[in-house]
């Protein structure tokens, strides 16, 4: 038997496993979180260029030279597969889990109950590929009442927008405060461009809000339009705030979807990932 690597996070120094690879018999598998090369082409322009070169190098290696690479979603192998050499035999569509405690149960009043929905949007504002100025220019248009909570750090740059929202900009919590923090709360927005899964989202299904959600973000792929959440094109704004509105106009949807996708979501457990993940080094191995 062979034995076997996972490496699970993008780090550089990773590579070294690749040197020992024949010497060793080992097998080695990735987890791909995210396409580093675009990731620096599109959104990090801040970069130096050496420093996307050895980026570059290194995600080369582990695309082009593992044994096995699991992706978190379809988009994200559609994705990676226009920047390397990958063929779909070597690949996985393997979602991440979702901790217990994001569980519907942990509810203290039903999605839609209250008299102004509350819109969730987690991320860090400053990230383009996160949207949020996709969402501002969306909630512009929008004319059923809300209430925003924007779960990060504030940015200067969308002050002007947000003048006339009705928001607030709560601190980032651990997970067990954040998954009590959402037993109350009605809608989570994902507006990301480019999101390989989005486990923010998954975590607030499971806990029970309707969710709405970009095509962009992987896990909009758990999401059957109207019956447990909305999916939208990233950067149909009028589309976009259409959604909103439908969902703050009827509250029974909101509960509807929010218990839908919450009984969707109850197969992604870490337990269920481990035993893929299990299956798959025994069968890597043998």
């Amino acid at each position: 038997r062979n034995a076997v690597v996972h490496i699970v996070t993008f780090e550089r120094f990773a590579v070294a496993a690749f040197w020992l690879k024949k010497l060793l018999g080992l097998k080695i598998l990735y987890t791909v979180n995210g396409i580093v090369q675009h990731e620096n082409t599109y959104f990090r322009a801040f970069a130096s260029h050496s420093l996307k070169e050895k980026d570059t190098s290194a995600e080369r290696v582990f695309m082009e030279h593992s044994d096995l690479v699991f992706f978190l979603s379809e988009e994200s192998r559609i994705l990676a597969m226009e920047y390397y050499d990958i063929s779909e035999s070597r690949t996985r569509i393997t979602a991440n889990g979702i901790d217990e405690m994001f569980s519907i149960t942990r509810r203290v009043q039903p999605a839609g109950s209250a008299e102004v929905p509350s819109l969730v949007f987690v991320g860090d504002v400053a990230r383009p590929e996160k949207g949020f100025e996709f969402l501002l220019q969306a909630l512009l248009l929008v004319r059923q009442a809300y209430q925003l909570f924007v779960i990060g750090e504030s940015d200067s740059r969308f002050l002007p927008q947000l003048a006339s929202i009705p928001y607030k900009i709560v601190p980032k919590m651990t997970s067990e405060q954040y998954a009590a923090w959402l037993a109350d709360k009605d809608i989570f927005i994902s507006a990301s461009k480019c999101d390989q899964f989005g486990i923010a989202a998954a975590e607030a299904m499971a806990a029970g809000l309707a969710v709405i959600a970009t095509k962009e973000t992987g896990m909009s792929r758990y999401i059957t339009p109207g019956v447990n959440g909305l999916v939208i094109d990233y950067g149909s704004v009028a589309g976009f705030a259409s959604a909103i509105d439908r969902l703050c106009t009827d509250h029974g949807s909101i509960a509807r979807m929010g218990e839908a996708g919450a009984e969707t979501m109850k197969t992604l457990t870490w337990r269920n990932v481990a035993e893929t993940y299990r299956q798959t080094y025994q069968t890597v191995a043998s």
